[in-house]
Order: structure tokens, then C-alpha cells, then sequence
């Protein structure tokens, strides 16, 4: 399994990185869209949407929105503030559910099987996921039209893929105490401070290589992103919890869903994005 995940990673993100690098930003925007939709059709699985039509519906509904945002600039820093602000929301409903103040984990239940009353916050995640996936794309195509705007995206993937890595390998190695088991039972405190650290190193060392600023500034806004990561993350589990889900699909070979490879990333774009906008 370990084999088949490096095998898709290594395949898959030269491919991204060359879009990034090399696409103008037109292209750059479909191109997005286009690895998006595939996020997007598995998200509307989770929020109960069960028909394919339907599903492909969806994708097509958040595509136009993209295509709004295009259009009409005056929208776009609105957008990168309401998903920003739904981050926060998320981050609460992960912090609620890893409590036990959200939904009910009834006995013997395992990880496919939903939580009980949990349909209507299902529901009420469709018109969110639209959010969520059109703030990340807006994000991804202000800083690629933005001067070096390219090697932001790098750093900005870097980080985020880097909390993930860090997360699995040193879970993997060292966890042993569980950090939210209502919430997704494999992951441990420990493998959160291995992704944590990994993504500051990352952080850090490509700001140095690519000439973007002070250090210590870069610092913080790794430490920052870092812990968005990982909500993000947390996120995308809680919603599969939710819904009786282990992954979100089997597309990537030994990775599952294109969403359970991007949820920390989506999480992690619209909030620099708006950053960079004020900050920088």
C-alpha cells in the first residue's frame, strides 16, 4: 500500500507543479476546475447526493459559479473572506464533534456506518463544499495571476502536502495517543506534531530558497497554515464520519478519493490566498 500511495504521489504531482509552472492563467483556471470537479463529485457523495446525474449536476453548478468569479472581480475578495470564515466554522464543528457535542456515537458502530440525526447537516454541506471548492480555486488563480505568483502556489502546496506526509509517516512510526477518535480514529497526536513540524520546515526553507521575505514572518504564517492543514483534514473526516464514509472515493490508488489527498490543501489556499492579498 505504502508502494502504491508514493508510486500515485510521484506521478500525480510533477503533473500539478508543471500546471502551475508553465500554464498561462486561463488555462491555469480550467485546469484547476478540471482536478477540482473530480473533489467536487466525490463531496457531493458524502453530502448524500447519490445519483450520478445529479452529482455531475452539482460539479457543473460550482463550475458556473467559478466562472461568476472570473467575470465579476468585485466578488472575489467577499468569497476568499466567507470561505476563510467557513474554515473557522469547520474548525468549531470538528472541535464540537471530537467532544461529543455534535451527533450521538451510538455502541458498535464502526467507521462506515453514519452517525445517527445527521442527514440535515449533510444537506446544509452541499451549498458549503461549493464554497469551499470555488474559495480554493479563486485562491489559486489570484496568486497565480499575481506577480511570482507561481512560486507562492509552490510554497503554498509544499506546506500543505508536507503537514500531510509528516502527519502519516511519524503517525505511522511513533503514534500512540489518538487525537480525535470520533472524529477519524487513525490519526494521533504525535503524527500531528510530526506534520506540524514538517510543515514549518517546509515553510520556512522554501521562503529562504525563493527569496520571499523575512523568515520569521514566514514562520508564523507556516505554524499558522500548518494548523489549517490539519482541520482541513480533520474536516474532511468528520463529513465521512458523518456519512458513513471511510473514503471520500477509490480513484487515486492506495490514496482513496481525490478529496482525501486535497482536503488540507483546500483548506489551506483560500486562507493564504486572502493573506497574501492583504499582506503582501
Amino acid at each position: 500500500m505504502l508502494k502504491l500511495r508514493l508510486a500515485t504521489a510521484f506521478v500525480l504531482a510533477p503533473a500539478v507543479l508543471a500546471g502551475v509552472v508553465f500554464l498561462p492563467n486561463h488555462l491555469f483556471a480550467a485546469f484547476v476546475f478540471l482536478l477540482g470537479a473530480f473533489g467536487l463529485y466525490e463531496w457531493a457523495g458524502l453530502t448524500g447526493i447519490a445519483n450520478a446525474t445529479n452529482r455531475i449536476a452539482y460539479v457543473c453548478l460550482a463550475g458556473l459559479c467559478m466562472y461568476a468569479l472570473w467575470l465579476q472581480s468585485e466578488w472575489r475578495m467577499a468569497v476568499l473572506v466567507a470561505t476563510s470564515v467557513f474554515w473557522l466554522f469547520a474548525c468549531l464543528f470538528v472541535l464540537l464533534m471530537a467532544s461529543g457535542s455534535v451527533g450521538r456515537r451510538g455502541s458498535g458502530r464502526g467507521n462506515g456506518d453514519p452517525l445517527p440525526g445527521t442527514r440535515m447537516r449533510l444537506t446544509l454541506m452541499a451549498p458549503g463544499g461549493i464554497l469551499i471548492f470555488a474559495g480554493a480555486w479563486l485562491g489559486l488563480v489570484l496568486l497565480h495571476a499575481s506577480q511570482d505568483g507561481h512560486w507562492l502556489i509552490v510554497w503554498a502546496f509544499a506546506l500543505a502536502w508536507s503537514v500531510d506526509t509528516g502527519a502519516y509517516f511519524v503517525g505511522r512510526a511513533w503514534g500512540r495517543n489518538r487525537l480525535a477518535p470520533g472524529v477519524s480514529p487513525g490519526k494521533t497526536w504525535e503524527g500531528v506534531a510530526g506534520g506540524m513540524c514538517a510543515g514549518l520546515a517546509a515553510g520556512c526553507g522554501l521562503a529562504w530558497a525563493l527569496g520571499l521575505g523575512s523568515l520569521p514572518e514566514w514562520a508564523v504564517v507556516a505554524v499558522a497554515l500548518s494548523v489549517v492543514a490539519v482541520f482541513g483534514d480533520l474536516f474532511e473526516s468528520a463529513i465521512k464520519r458523518t456519512s458513513g464514509a471511510k473514503d471520500s472515493g477509490t480513484i487515486l490508488p492506495g490514496h482513496g478519493g481525490v478529496l482525501d489527498r486535497i482536503d488540507s490543501t483546500i483548506a489551506v489556499v483560500p486562507v493564504f490566498a486572502l493573506w497574501a492579498a492583504v499582506m503582501m
